[in-house]
C-alpha cells in the first residue's frame, strides 16, 4: 500500500502543477465563475503550488507530506465547496474530489494506517 501512497503522492502534486500552469485559463474561468477576487485566485495558486512542491520533497523528507497533505486535503475541501456554492455539474467537482481521497490516502499512509 505505501507504493500506491507514492504514486498517489505524486500523482497529486504533478497534477497541481499541470492545472495551474498549462490549465490557467481554466482556473481564471472557474474563479470568475466563483465570484472570488483576482488577489484571492492568485494566494489560493501560490499556496497550491508550494504544497505540490512540499509532496516532491517529501520523498526525501517524509516528515513534511503530513502537514503538506492536510492543507492540500483542506483546498480540496475548498474547491469542493465552492463548485457546491454555484451549483457546478459534477463533471467540474470530480477533479477536486479525487485529490481530496488521494489526499486522505497519502495521510492514512502517513499515520501507518494500512500496517
Amino acid at each position: 500500500m505505501h507504493t500506491l501512497a507514492i504514486l498517489v503522492q505524486l500523482a497529486v502534486a504533478l497534477s497541481v502543477f499541470y492545472v495551474w500552469i498549462f490549465r490557467f485559463d481554466t482556473i481564471t474561468s472557474d474563479f470568475e465563475r466563483f465570484g472570488y477576487p483576482l488577489v484571492f485566485r492568485n494566494a489560493v495558486g501560490v499556496v497550491k503550488l508550494v504544497i505540490a512542491t512540499l509532496l516532491i520533497v517529501g520523498f526525501w523528507s517524509p516528515t513534511v507530506v503530513p502537514g503538506a497533505t492536510l492543507g492540500m486535503a483542506a483546498l480540496m475541501v475548498g474547491a469542493q465547496w465552492s463548485h457546491w456554492r454555484v451549483a457546478n455539474p459534477m463533471a467540474k467537482r470530480v477533479p477536486s474530489a479525487i485529490l481530496l481521497v488521494g489526499c486522505v490516502l497519502i495521510l492514512m499512509d502517513a499515520r501507518g494506517l494500512f500496517g
